[in-house]
């Protein structure tokens, strides 16, 4: 592609051979408003995708206490992350549902999960793969919140809190 900006030109062609898709290239003459468009909406993609991803290692990092009941999202680069799966492992005494419950009581929306993300390419690029396996099919024992980019860190914090006061209660009557 040639964009009347010269700035945006590399970019647009970057973009069109990063699809990995074998066309014929041709020659598009953009204006410089039409290129910078696609260029706004590339950098608007990526900082949705960085900030899903942010929020997805924050969740991580506050929840990995809590292993020993729960598989987590892993964190995978190049993925837009809009919604954070829990999975309850199969010998946590308590449910999906009895943490579901709880997230409620404290205003935060869940979402059962459905099968298919476990067979989605992120969850197959990383080392949790073993035990995503293990859980694969069991949607009752899974279910997501929001993580998309519009949570804020008190958010963030809420879902954080709320997780430590029914997960904290249930690690000390465990041990």
């Amino acid at each position: 592609m040639i964009s009347a900006n010269n700035s945006t030109a590399p970019k647009m062609r970057i973009n069109h051979q990063a699809t990995g898709r074998l066309r014929v290239p041709r020659i598009v003459q953009l204006s410089s408003m039409e290129a910078d468009s696609h260029s706004s909406a590339t950098r608007t993609a990526e900082k949705m995708a960085a900030a899903g991803r942010e929020n997805i290692r924050f969740l991580n990092r506050h929840l990995k206490a809590y292993d020993q009941f729960l598989c987590l999202t892993p964190d995978v680069d190049n993925v837009l992350y809009l919604a954070y799966t829990i999975t309850v492992r199969d010998d946590a005494p308590f449910t999906a549902d009895d943490l579901r419950i709880h997230l409620a009581k404290a205003g935060i929306e869940s979402r059962p999960n459905f099968g298919f993300v476990f067979d989605a390419e992120a969850y197959h690029l990383t080392t949790a793969n073993d035990r995503l396996k293990a859980v694969s099919g069991t949607d009752q024992k899974s279910f997501c919140l929001a993580c998309h980019q519009f949570l804020t860190i008190l958010d963030l914090q809420h879902i954080i809190e709320t997780c430590d006061s029914f997960l904290g209660r249930i690690s000390q009557q465990a041990n």
